[in-house]
């Protein structure tokens, strides 16, 4: 039996309002604001404590002040940020560690820097030893107390 030319104009208007609304549904989620995700606070990574090296490990206040960070000794509540400088003429690579390997800077070009953090979740001051690949006998120190609560 031949099928009805009739009954097919009469589904046209259905057709085409079917294919209006599925090009609304997708212009209207296409456009609008973005969906927000989830964000990252805020990080301030200024150095508390600058590490210079050259022929020696010098300890200097960075330019985010703090009354908790002293030099002489190095001294720095947990949770600081420290900037380690080269100010030799030559590579330089320095390594921290508690009994082991705690941050390594890798090879520090001749006035390159990089930014470490020192943390402490223990509830007693840590002492971290710090030494230069270079010059092994290069050392120093930096205490590392607690991190403050509240």
């Amino acid at each position: 039996m031949p099928a009805n030319p009739s009954r097919h104009r009469a589904n046209r208007p259905v057709v085409a309002a079917l294919a209006l609304a599925v090009v609304a549904l997708l212009a209207g989620s296409c456009g609008g604001e973005a969906a927000s995700g989830p964000t990252l606070p805020s990080v301030d990574f200024s150095p508390k404590l600058v590490v210079e090296l050259d022929d020696q490990i010098r300890f200097v206040r960075g330019p985010r002040e703090d009354p908790a960070v002293t030099t002489d000794p190095a001294s720095v509540p947990g949770g600081t940020v420290i900037e380690v400088v080269n100010e030799g003429d030559g590579p330089q690579r320095l390594q921290g560690g508690r009994g082991g390997i705690t941050f390594d800077t890798g090879a520090l070009l001749p006035g390159e820097r990089t930014t470490v953090v020192l943390t402490n979740d223990t509830g007693s001051d840590t002492v971290v030893a710090l030494s230069t690949t270079e010059s092994p006998d290069l050392t120093a120190e930096i205490t590392v107390r607690p991190r403050p609560t509240g």
